[in-house]
């Protein structure tokens, strides 16, 4: 009966170690296998090991909110200067709401062609509190009724307190009505400015293929920066005569070789914003309260007294109107006379000029458009290996040069170092203009 006893106590023993281990191999299991997903906590977007991908731990909204007041480029933009130093960490309960957002005429219901209209537009949360800072993206059009494409673009001043002041020429009469939407609201604007304002864009490395002394490939991250690195561990291929920061991680050799290659390597899909707190429809490309109104334009035979005292004058501001549409003709507020699209105007506008085109795929895709346009036969490598490879070309009956480079990294198309040359080396390069 003992001996019994004692087989079957040493069978439970054996059965309850058993057990112990398999529960450690599978809390060692989940820890080792468990992918970092993005959760929100306290409106705070995180990662739930509390750790980036670089091993980092994400910086809080003070840290951010520092860094970013220091940056040198901040000061460029005084709305989202101020909306920075204002915004607080609930920045979730702040969101500006389209249908909570009003426009409203102002300056009474007369309205006379060659005179402006003007408006005024307060941003709201979804509780109906008027925003303390501004920073949110309005596109306000004045469109004619019964003409499918005349339209004039208004002006929108942002007094950096949730009030938005509108202005708008009047160029012809008839009915008109406002149309006012919201693009973007000035919270998604201070989560992207956090995302790509660290070392590194989340979810992304530029992975580097090295040609080292023994002619073998090697393959590495790069970025602006690795803070977490020390500089031993780091090869520095920052612009040397303007200091463009590009450092990457070094290989297995611990040479810093020759570049050859670089492309985009996406690590993981993170999702920075609650589609439940940024949705279009509403607040982003949302029409906000008050959009639609009509207005009756009458007439004037003083019209172009307006006109002629401020058309075809230097606009420095990037945001101001520079024309409208007129029964599907364009009317340039800039260029005095009827503006044409046609061959023969380009061909007037490019004679004995040099063009250069630096930057991205959409400034390529101009270089393409006046190239193909103006017969201006184009030289350069394989554009089938990266599309951002320089292009050169002219035309001697001309006298016209086209030139397109691309931008420095980091630039996700994939490409050898000479598709990516540094901007300001490329403007250093310009000898004739």
């Amino acid at each position: 009966m003992t001996e019994n006893r004692d087989r079957l106590s040493r069978r439970r023993g054996r059965c309850i170690l058993f057990f112990e281990i398999f529960a450690i191999c599978f809390i060692l299991f989940l820890t080792y296998t468990h992918k970092p997903t993005v959760t929100i906590q306290n409106s705070q977007f995180w990662i739930e090991d509390g750790r980036t991908f670089i091993e980092t731990p994400i910086s809080n909204a003070k840290t951010i909110k520092e860094t970013l007041l220091s940056s040198s480029w901040i000061h460029l933009f005084p709305s989202v200067r101020h909306m920075v130093t204002q915004i607080d960490e609930n920045v979730i309960s702040h969101i500006t709401n389209a249908k909570q957002t009003t426009i409203t005429l102002k300056g009474g219901n007369k309205f006379v062609v060659g005179n402006k209209l003007t408006a005024k537009i307060v941003a709201k949360d979804q509780l109906g509190r008027q925003k303390n800072y501004g920073g949110d993206f309005f596109i306000v059009t004045l469109r004619r009724r019964g003409y499918q494409n005349d339209v004039i673009t208004c002006d929108v001043f942002d007094e950096m307190m949730g009030i938005y002041h509108v202005s708008c020429l009047l160029p012809w009469p008839g009915i008109a009505y406002l149309n006012a939407v919201l693009v973007h609201p000035s919270e998604s604007i201070f989560q992207m400015i956090k995302k790509y304002s660290s070392e590194h864009e989340w979810g992304v490395l530029m992975n580097t293929t090295m040609r080292n002394s023994k002619d073998i490939d090697e393959y590495t991250p790069c970025s602006v920066g690795f803070p977490e690195k020390s500089p031993s561990e780091l090869c520095d291929y920052s612009n040397p005569s303007h200091g463009e920061k590009w450092t990457c991680i070094k290989p297995e050799s611990g040479e810093c070789s020759s570049i050859t290659w670089q492309e985009k390597k996406t690590l993981e899909q993170i999702q920075f914003f609650d589609k439940t707190y940024f949705k279009r429809g509403l607040n982003l490309y949302a029409k906000i309260t008050g959009s639609g109104t009509n207005i009756s334009i009458a007439e004037s035979s003083e019209k172009f007294k307006y006109l002629d005292e401020n058309l075809y004058k230097t606009n420095e501001n990037p945001f101001k109107s520079t024309g409208w549409f007129d029964n599907g003709r364009w009317i340039s507020t800039v260029v005095p006379g009827e503006v044409s699209y046609s061959v023969e105007r380009l061909q007037q506008c490019t004679t004995n000029k040099n063009f250069y085109f630096i930057g991205d795929s959409t400034i390529r895709q101009w270089h393409e458009h006046f190239a193909k346009t103006l017969g201006i036969k184009q030289y350069g490598p394989d554009n089938s290996v990266a599309w951002s490879q320089h292009r050169d070309g002219s035309s001697e009956s001309m006298n016209t040069s086209l030139h397109y480079r691309s931008h420095g990294s980091p630039l996700h198309n994939p490409g050898p170092v000479s598709s990516r040359p540094y901007i300001s080396d490329s403007l250093d390069s310009i000898t004739n203009a």
